[in-house]
């Protein structure tokens, strides 16, 4: 276990942790270096049904920080995300008849990364982030958020 009071610290130990699991994975050694790169807060919901194993989560209040820039989401946005047999859940149907249809492809760090990061190419997120309303420069602004602070010590 990692000591949380840690969060957001690349010491020797989590660094030996990466290390290890990518030469568990690949037989060779990590051979890039890390830095931090963009934050994320968000509030999660999880709903769970009594029978048949359907669940679904719910992140709102998203919100991306990178050194010198952050972006809100707006509070009436969200992603919802079903875990069902087959995308055949009820929760699924529902949102079907809804023409809500999944995005595919798309974390919430490649939303981060396509918001806060201007000089790349969007295309392959528009449909993310035209459902979340955050197409990069329409809402970017500057921010002096303590989290942006981090960065910079």
């Amino acid at each position: 276990p990692y000591d949380p009071i840690k969060f957001g610290v690349l010491d020797e130990t989590a660094l030996g942790y990466v290390h290890g699991a990518y030469f568990d994975q690949y037989r060779q050694d990590f051979p890039y270096e890390l830095s931090r790169v963009v934050d994320m807060r968000y509030v999660r919901m999880t709903l769970v049904a009594k029978e048949g194993g359907e669940r679904m989560t719910i992140d709102s209040q998203l919100r991306f920080f990178a050194p010198g820039l952050s972006h809100a989401v707006r509070d009436d946005r969200f992603i919802l995300e079903t875990k069902s047999a087959n995308g055949n859940g009820i929760a699924d149907r529902i949102l079907r008849t809804l023409h809500q249809h999944p995005t595919k492809h798309c974390s919430k760090y490649c939303t981060a990364i396509a918001i806060l990061n201007q000089g790349m190419k969007h295309n392959k997120f528009l449909p993310a982030l035209r459902k979340l309303g955050s197409i990069p420069a329409q809402q970017l602004e500057l921010a002096a958020s303590p989290i942006e602070r981090e960065f910079a010590a």
